[in-house]
Protein backbone atom coordinates (compact mmCIF):
# COMPACT_ATOMS: atom_id res chain seq x y z
CA UNK A 1 0.00 0.00 0.00
CA UNK A 2 1.38 3.23 -1.10
CA UNK A 3 3.06 5.49 2.02
CA UNK A 4 0.71 8.08 3.37
CA UNK A 5 -2.20 6.67 2.60
CA UNK A 6 -2.54 3.73 5.37
CA UNK A 7 -4.99 4.31 7.99
CA UNK A 8 -5.42 3.49 11.97
CA UNK A 9 -7.57 0.74 11.25
CA UNK A 10 -7.76 -2.27 9.35
CA UNK A 11 -11.47 -1.35 8.38
CA UNK A 12 -11.76 0.69 4.94
CA UNK A 13 -13.88 3.99 4.85
CA UNK A 14 -16.95 3.23 5.21
CA UNK A 15 -17.13 0.02 6.74
CA UNK A 16 -17.02 -0.34 10.48
CA UNK A 17 -16.51 3.19 11.54
CA UNK A 18 -19.41 5.82 12.24
CA UNK A 19 -17.33 8.34 11.53
CA UNK A 20 -16.77 7.41 7.95
CA UNK A 21 -20.56 6.53 7.22
CA UNK A 22 -21.66 9.91 8.91
CA UNK A 23 -18.40 12.18 6.42
CA UNK A 24 -19.91 9.89 3.47
CA UNK A 25 -23.68 10.75 4.09
CA UNK A 26 -23.07 14.21 4.85
CA UNK A 27 -20.64 14.25 1.40
CA UNK A 28 -23.38 12.85 -0.77
CA UNK A 29 -26.09 15.13 0.86
CA UNK A 30 -23.80 18.37 -0.18
CA UNK A 31 -23.18 16.88 -3.66
CA UNK A 32 -27.05 16.49 -4.19
CA UNK A 33 -27.67 19.91 -3.12
CA UNK A 34 -24.85 21.14 -5.48
CA UNK A 35 -26.72 19.35 -7.95
CA UNK A 36 -30.01 21.20 -7.75
CA UNK A 37 -28.33 24.17 -7.96
CA UNK A 38 -26.67 23.95 -10.66
CA UNK A 39 -29.81 22.85 -12.69
CA UNK A 40 -31.71 25.68 -11.03
CA UNK A 41 -28.92 27.98 -12.34
CA UNK A 42 -28.99 26.18 -15.79
CA UNK A 43 -32.71 27.28 -16.04
CA UNK A 44 -32.97 30.24 -14.01
CA UNK A 45 -33.59 33.36 -16.45
CA UNK A 46 -31.34 36.64 -15.55
CA UNK A 47 -33.51 38.10 -13.32
CA UNK A 48 -33.90 35.19 -11.23
CA UNK A 49 -30.33 33.97 -11.30
CA UNK A 50 -29.27 36.33 -8.11
CA UNK A 51 -31.62 34.86 -6.02
CA UNK A 52 -31.11 31.46 -6.79
CA UNK A 53 -26.95 32.55 -5.58
CA UNK A 54 -28.28 33.55 -2.46
CA UNK A 55 -29.98 30.52 -1.74
CA UNK A 56 -26.37 28.87 -2.68
CA UNK A 57 -24.89 29.11 1.03
CA UNK A 58 -21.52 27.58 1.35
CA UNK A 59 -21.58 27.32 5.28
CA UNK A 60 -17.64 26.39 5.26
CA UNK A 61 -16.58 29.72 4.33
CA UNK A 62 -17.55 32.87 6.74
CA UNK A 63 -16.32 36.43 6.03
CA UNK A 64 -14.30 37.45 8.27
CA UNK A 65 -10.66 36.41 9.28
CA UNK A 66 -8.77 38.04 6.42
CA UNK A 67 -11.23 35.91 4.16
CA UNK A 68 -13.81 38.45 1.70
CA UNK A 69 -16.42 37.17 0.16
CA UNK A 70 -17.73 38.97 -2.79
CA UNK A 71 -21.15 38.02 -4.77
CA UNK A 72 -22.33 38.45 -8.47
CA UNK A 73 -25.79 37.77 -10.31
CA UNK A 74 -23.89 34.07 -11.52
CA UNK A 75 -20.66 33.91 -9.11
CA UNK A 76 -19.83 33.81 -5.17
CA UNK A 77 -16.12 35.14 -5.41
CA UNK A 78 -14.09 33.86 -2.07
CA UNK A 79 -10.43 35.27 -1.39
CA UNK A 80 -7.94 35.03 1.22
CA UNK A 81 -6.82 38.48 1.35
CA UNK A 82 -2.51 38.91 1.65
CA UNK A 83 -0.27 39.51 4.48
CA UNK A 84 -0.32 43.11 5.10
CA UNK A 85 2.39 44.85 2.23
CA UNK A 86 2.34 41.45 0.29
CA UNK A 87 1.80 41.52 -3.11
CA UNK A 88 1.12 38.92 -6.10
CA UNK A 89 3.70 38.78 -9.13
CA UNK A 90 4.25 36.71 -12.17
CA UNK A 91 7.99 35.58 -12.77
CA UNK A 92 9.47 33.21 -14.99
CA UNK A 93 11.12 30.54 -13.40
CA UNK A 94 15.37 29.70 -14.98
CA UNK A 95 16.05 27.33 -12.73
CA UNK A 96 14.99 24.40 -9.78
CA UNK A 97 16.80 24.00 -6.30
CA UNK A 98 15.87 22.24 -3.31
CA UNK A 99 13.97 24.47 -1.34
CA UNK A 100 13.30 27.77 -3.84
CA UNK A 101 13.46 28.60 -7.70
CA UNK A 102 15.26 30.72 -9.72
CA UNK A 103 13.09 33.30 -11.48
CA UNK A 104 13.06 36.50 -13.93
CA UNK A 105 11.32 39.41 -12.70
CA UNK A 106 11.77 41.30 -16.45
CA UNK A 107 15.39 41.02 -16.36
CA UNK A 108 16.11 40.97 -12.68
CA UNK A 109 16.93 37.55 -10.70
CA UNK A 110 14.71 36.87 -8.52
CA UNK A 111 14.07 33.90 -5.50
CA UNK A 112 11.00 32.62 -4.96
CA UNK A 113 10.78 29.66 -2.11
CA UNK A 114 8.99 26.69 -3.09
CA UNK A 115 5.90 25.88 -1.25
CA UNK A 116 7.07 23.85 2.45
CA UNK A 117 5.46 20.45 1.50
CA UNK A 118 7.64 20.44 -1.98
CA UNK A 119 11.03 21.93 0.00
CA UNK A 120 13.89 19.90 0.71
CA UNK A 121 15.53 21.07 3.94
CA UNK A 122 12.14 20.14 5.54
CA UNK A 123 12.02 16.27 5.26
CA UNK A 124 16.00 15.27 3.31
CA UNK A 125 17.36 12.57 5.64
CA UNK A 126 15.43 12.80 8.44
CA UNK A 127 11.90 10.77 9.92
CA UNK A 128 8.34 12.33 9.49
CA UNK A 129 5.37 10.25 10.96
CA UNK A 130 7.19 7.02 10.45
CA UNK A 131 8.50 7.64 7.09
CA UNK A 132 11.93 8.51 6.01
CA UNK A 133 13.17 10.80 3.42
CA UNK A 134 16.30 10.94 1.15
CA UNK A 135 16.94 12.57 -1.65
CA UNK A 136 18.83 12.07 -4.98
CA UNK A 137 17.56 15.44 -6.69
CA UNK A 138 16.17 18.78 -6.65
CA UNK A 139 12.46 16.95 -7.28
CA UNK A 140 13.39 13.07 -6.74
CA UNK A 141 13.32 11.09 -3.21
CA UNK A 142 12.79 7.98 -1.88
CA UNK A 143 10.57 7.15 1.20
CA UNK A 144 10.42 4.69 3.13
CA UNK A 145 8.90 3.06 6.40
CA UNK A 146 8.94 -0.16 7.74
CA UNK A 147 6.90 -2.06 4.94
CA UNK A 148 7.68 0.00 1.84
CA UNK A 149 10.12 1.86 -0.15
CA UNK A 150 8.96 4.17 -3.04
CA UNK A 151 10.34 6.90 -5.33
CA UNK A 152 8.33 9.98 -5.38
CA UNK A 153 9.11 12.98 -7.38
CA UNK A 154 7.14 16.28 -7.87
CA UNK A 155 4.35 16.56 -10.63
CA UNK A 156 4.23 18.75 -12.47
CA UNK A 157 7.83 19.41 -13.25
CA UNK A 158 9.47 23.04 -12.82
CA UNK A 159 10.31 23.87 -16.10
CA UNK A 160 12.84 26.77 -17.77
CA UNK A 161 10.05 29.75 -18.77
CA UNK A 162 7.13 28.46 -16.85
CA UNK A 163 5.60 31.65 -15.49
CA UNK A 164 4.63 30.77 -11.62
CA UNK A 165 2.40 33.52 -9.38
CA UNK A 166 4.10 34.23 -6.80
CA UNK A 167 3.15 35.94 -3.60
CA UNK A 168 5.51 38.31 -1.48
CA UNK A 169 5.84 37.14 2.43
CA UNK A 170 8.78 36.26 4.66
CA UNK A 171 10.05 32.87 4.11
CA UNK A 172 12.57 32.22 6.93
CA UNK A 173 15.00 30.32 4.30
CA UNK A 174 18.08 31.39 2.12
CA UNK A 175 19.82 30.77 -1.41
CA UNK A 176 22.92 28.72 -1.14
CA UNK A 177 24.59 32.33 -1.24
CA UNK A 178 22.98 33.25 1.72
CA UNK A 179 20.50 35.62 0.36
CA UNK A 180 17.15 36.23 2.23
CA UNK A 181 13.74 34.66 -0.18
CA UNK A 182 11.02 37.04 0.00
CA UNK A 183 8.79 35.56 -2.15
CA UNK A 184 6.75 32.10 -2.40
CA UNK A 185 4.88 30.55 -5.55
CA UNK A 186 1.27 30.01 -4.52
CA UNK A 187 1.22 26.88 -6.34
CA UNK A 188 -1.39 27.03 -8.65
CA UNK A 189 -0.19 24.76 -10.78
CA UNK A 190 -1.20 22.30 -7.92
CA UNK A 191 2.49 20.57 -7.79
CA UNK A 192 2.73 17.79 -5.24
CA UNK A 193 5.03 14.38 -4.92
CA UNK A 194 3.82 11.56 -7.02
CA UNK A 195 4.79 7.80 -6.35
CA UNK A 196 6.70 6.46 -9.96
CA UNK A 197 8.10 3.25 -7.84
CA UNK A 198 7.34 0.84 -5.48
CA UNK A 199 9.88 -1.60 -3.23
Amino acid sequence: MPIGFKRNSNSPVGMGDPGDNELIQELQENVQRMAARIEALENADSSSTTQVVQQARIPKFVAGDNVTITQTAARVNIAALLESGSSLEAFEVVAEYGDYLECLNGTATVYVAKPWMLRRSPFDGLTVNGVSYEYSAVNTRTASNDDDSETQVITPDYFAGEVILVVGRSTGITTDAGLSIEWEDVNTAGRCWATIGVT
